[in-house]
């Protein structure tokens, strides 16, 4: 059997958008849930109010997050955050014990304190127009996009702010070159790239999976390159490292077996910019001689 050719032209005209329903099982619950939560809560919510809705739905947790204007892995990382170690696992296995009392005890008291009742209350109390819709709508879309960038880049500078600060030579987002002409990525090296004194790697955590296997094996990639002397900074933050505990000691290891010289949090930022201080005046001459 032969076959016609076929052109560019004419497959793209054929092309259609290939068809897809938003609304599965998992939405249809939740959009009762809407309702139930909406019947309930004309005039507002308290804890106890929050305790009897979730009870009688555990999906009551995704109309609160809507509230909040959370992703589920959002939502489950400040729920870990404010459990104060009492909540583990991902959204959906913390969803799923609401049926279990102290577990939705632990839930509703961590969503007080992050402001859920408040925040309802003024969502409630709103006259929502056209313009809030289709800002709701953009910030789903792409300024979800665009929130996760800044956040990545949040913290990286704030670490180049206190460098600026310091007035150290230093070159950003740079492939230095250390022992033996081995090639790693950092954020900061100092004062350059060749063989650099020190060098800064600035993480910041908030999603789930894959990713944060790139901060160790990005963090490993650096240490197999640094010189012996080089001091390198890891700098990270995030609610996200409340779900990877493990991979968090893992770092806490690296630190404790000298693969890594610090670690060093947003909180922490001040002892960072004091560390690169002392070694840029007392000990950047020392270390070029040793060499």
């Amino acid at each position: 059997m032969r076959f016609p050719s076929v052109s560019v032209e004419e497959l793209l005209q054929q092309f259609q958008e290939a068809p897809s329903e938003w609304l599965d099982d998992a939405g249809r619950e939740t959009l009762r849930a809407i309702g139930r939560f909406l019947d309930e809560a004309k005039t507002g919510v308290d804890a106890e109010k929050l305790d009897a809705l979730l009870a009688s739905s555990p999906r009551t947790l995704d109309v609160i997050r809507l509230f909040l204007g959370l992703s589920q892995d959002e939502m489950a990382n400040h729920l870990r955050a404010a459990g104060g170690g009492a909540l583990s696992g991902t959204y959906a296995s913390i969803r799923d014990r609401l049926k279990h009392d102290h577990v939705r005890a632990t839930v509703v008291s961590a969503l007080v304190r992050l402001g859920a009742v408040h925040t309802i209350g003024a969502h409630l109390r709103k006259r929502w127009t056209i313009r809030d819709v289709l800002l709701e709508r953009y910030q789903f879309g792409r300024g979800r996009a665009v929130k996760g960038q800044l956040r990545g880049r949040s913290l990286e500078n704030e670490v180049e702010q206190r460098l600026r600060r310091l007035g150290v030579p230093y070159v950003a987002r740079v492939t230095f070159i250390g022992r033996d002409g081995k090639q790693a990525k950092a954020d900061f090296a100092i004062p350059g790239a060749q063989r650099p004194k020190t060098v800064i790697e600035s993480k910041v955590y908030e999603a789930t999976g894959s990713k944060q296997t790139d901060v160790l094996g990005d963090i490993l990639k650096i240490v197999e390159a640094r010189d012996y002397l080089t001091y390198f900074f890891v700098v990270t933050d995030g609610l996200g490292w409340h779900n990877r505990v493990s991979d968090l000691r893992h770092l806490v290891e690296f630190q404790q077996r000298g693969m890594v010289s610090m670690i060093f949090t947003r909180a922490t930022l001040g002892k960072l910019e004091e560390a690169v201080r002392y070694i840029y005046q007392h000990e950047y001459g020392r270390q070029s001689e040793e060499e």
